[in-house]
């Protein structure tokens, strides 16, 4: 079976990545497969194709991208192992899901809080809903909460706990009882 090679191009500042991707396409018979915004002004572009185009591709985005935004850094991998596509794969569909359901979560906790009868039992329940979630996506609630007793910064070190502890205290209806 033939894998496709992956290209990644990473550039501080979208136009950066927004003029390499578009001289990746031109460059070569590749296909722009994700281009995502990070924290810092970061931007990853991914292109896949054979492993030649994609070198062509990246090399051409290498000498374009300076001339706009700034380079961070650039790589080929001729061969990707079944398992890098699996956690590529798998982050991508993690962060689609956080975005799909990322304001159902504060009904949700709602909603457990609605259900519960005692509000020792509704902070359990909404202490137990919060531990379930991955860390990735408490610090983006926590970012999202307005009475949060944490810094940016504090909520981007912050360790698990930490944030269920943080969120579970700035729910007002919990915080009042």
């Amino acid at each position: 079976m033939k894998k496709d090679a992956l290209g990644i191009i990473d550039t501080k500042g979208y136009v950066g990545a927004v003029v390499g991707a578009d001289v990746c396409t031109k460059a070569a018979n590749v296909k722009l497969t994700s281009c995502e915004k990070t924290t810092g002004g970061l931007v990853t572009v991914e292109i896949r194709g054979d492993v030649g185009a994609v070198t062509a591709s990246i090399n051409a985005a290498s000498s374009a991208i300076p001339k706009v935004g700034n380079l961070v850094a650039t790589h080929v991998i001729p061969r990707p192992s079944d398992e890098l596509e699996r956690i590529l794969g798998g982050l991508k569909a993690d962060l689609k899901k956080h975005k799909e359901t990322g304001q159902t979560i504060q009904r949700d906790l709602k909603e457990v809080e609605a259900e519960s009868s005692e509000p020792d039992q509704a902070e359990q329940e909404l202490r137990e809903k919060l531990w379930d979630m991955k860390v990735v996506e408490l610090r983006s609630l926590a970012r999202d909460t307005e009475n949060i007793a944490m810094t940016n910064n504090e909520i981007k070190f912050a360790r698990k706990a930490e944030l269920v502890d943080a969120l579970a205290e700035a729910n007002p209806d919990l915080s009042d009882e």
